[in-house]
């Protein structure tokens, strides 16, 4: 069970990666948009193709998140419960698991129902909405299988900011 334990977390790496890849190269449109803006030609791609690119960044960073302690957690219960700290920590993953799930059954839904209706982007590009709505099941499946991980090997997340 570790050893996929640890294929999981890999998968949630790469994952990470791509969302920081992604977010990375946001910058260049919008560079490109605000130069072209500036000469009078101003685009009409960017603004549509950067919201895309921004939400898949946004959910394909989801695990990441969980793993490095940035996802909601409530430590009040910490300080006032230390010695069922573990417990809680667990019970905090197992609903950020539960979360998940609810993520990638809903967005499943929403974008099979985009794809079987052939919805699209109400702009001159007309891009298939089924296509940056995968990023929604996609971004709740990396938590789910971060949150999974992480209960199977007993870790935490990351505790870099405490309550004050």
């Amino acid at each position: 069970m570790h050893a996929l334990a640890y294929k999981i977390k890999r998968i949630c790496k790469l994952l990470n990666g791509i969302a920081v890849l992604v977010t990375a190269l946001l910058a260049f449109p919008i560079f490109y948009d605000a130069l072209a803006r500036k000469a009078g030609a101003p685009t009409t791609w960017v603004f549509e193709m950067s919201q895309y690119a921004l939400i898949t960044g946004s959910f394909l960073a989801n695990a990441s998140a969980l793993k490095q302690g940035n996802h909601f957690r409530v430590q009040l219960m910490f300080s006032l419960f230390p010695r069922w700290k573990r417990l809680l920590d667990d019970l905090a993953l197992a609903a950020t698991l539960a979360f998940g799930l609810v993520v990638l059954v809903a967005g499943g839904m929403l974008t099979h129902y985009s794809f079987v209706n052939g919805i699209r982007s109400a702009s001159i590009f007309s891009v298939p909405l089924y296509l940056p709505q995968m990023m929604v099941p996609l971004g709740g499946l990396a938590l789910v299988l971060q949150a999974l991980a992480m209960l199977v090997l007993r870790q935490v997340p990351a505790e870099d900011m405490e309550f004050e």
